[in-house]
């Protein structure tokens, strides 16, 4: 017990165990009030001056989706253009397979889709995986985040991950305070129940606290929920079996997600296992979608779900040069 004396020393305040414990109960107050003071000064730094505009597919992919979203578009607008087929087989993984190593008259491909058709194309018969196209887009999609970010419409992930080691630093303290006092306790014989039971109450204090942040900012939010209302009526066109031109599509992949295209023809079977395929891949690495409720074409949906044929492409060199 040498090795423990400072910690014993420390804990031994004098004080007993009930009154600690009031003590403690009135520190995780405490601990309550500047982590929620800390989570309205992160959102508050992520927020835009004003809510900015965006037109490309691309960037409204990402913001409503992340790189998953993108991912959709890129493959539904292949399977729209009649450059790829899409396969699922019993014991075989859905994929996509090139139908003509020609483009097509009067397509019009963006740099996304074009480097993804032609990693379609080097697979030869074999096809690509659908579980594979969010990793092999990640270079180009990674892009998106610092210019949406930018703009102020969503945090980076190394945003993300400051803004919740802040939110932790409250609670690390109050649970050191209480782990100091578990020893002496335990070293005195006294009950320490209701502390390890309030300490593990604290434990959950952080992340209660930052539910909230989510992936958008208070602006993001504000124009996903803006664009979605303008976008409405292709939405609803496209539920009716009714085509429309590349762009109103793309937008509606964009927002909605693959699954919208589910009452079209060629995307029935389609749709549903892109947006599945592709929004387990964003959940496996972190970019999920967010969740504002967006329906799909076959039946309702949370929107962090989603697929879509969307086109677009990039701009510049760079994927989503061409918005805003």
């Amino acid at each position: 017990m040498t090795a423990f004396h400072p910690i014993l020393a420390f804990g031994n305040s004098g004080m007993s165990g009930a009154d600690f414990l009031i003590l403690y109960g009135l520190g995780m107050l405490f601990c309550l009030i500047i982590t929620l003071l800390l989570r309205q000064s992160v959102q508050r730094s992520w927020r835009g001056a004003g809510v900015p505009e965006l037109h490309h597919p691309t960037e409204i992919a990402f913001l409503a989706g992340g790189a998953p979203r993108v991912a959709q578009v890129a493959c539904c607008r292949l399977i729209a253009e009649g450059r790829v087929k899409f396969e699922k087989k019993l014991l075989r993984a859905p994929r996509l397979i090139a139908l003509s190593n020609n483009p097509q008259p009067g397509s019009d491909l963006g740099a996304l889709e074009q480097f993804l058709w032609e990693k379609i194309q080097q697979k030869g018969n074999k096809g690509l995986k659908l579980d594979e196209v969010v990793p092999l887009l990640e270079p180009i999609t990674a892009a998106l985040e610092p210019r949406l970010a930018s703009l102020g419409l969503r945090p980076t992930r190394r945003e993300r991950r400051k803004a919740h080691s802040m939110l932790l630093l409250p609670a690390a303290c109050l649970l050191c305070i209480g782990a100091v006092r578990v020893i002496y306790a335990v070293a005195n014989g006294e009950p320490v129940l209701f502390l390890l039971f309030l300490m593990i109450l604290t434990i959950l204090l952080p992340f209660l606290a930052g539910a909230g942040l989510g992936r958008l900012s208070a602006t993001g939010k504000e124009l996903l929920m803006s664009l979605r209302h303008l976008h409405q009526t292709s939405r609803s066109t496209i539920q009716r079996g009714k085509s429309l031109p590349a762009a109103q599509t793309d937008r509606a992949v964009a927002l909605y997600g693959a699954g919208v295209l589910a009452p079209l023809a060629g995307f029935d079977v389609a749709a549903p296992v892109v947006e599945k395929t592709l929004q387990n891949q964003g959940k496996a690495s972190g970019d999920g979608g967010v969740g504002c409720g967006a329906g799909c074409g076959g039946g309702g949906h949370s929107e962090g779900g989603g697929s879509g044929c969307g086109g677009g492409g990039c701009g510049g060199g760079g994927c989503g040069g061409g918005g805003s």
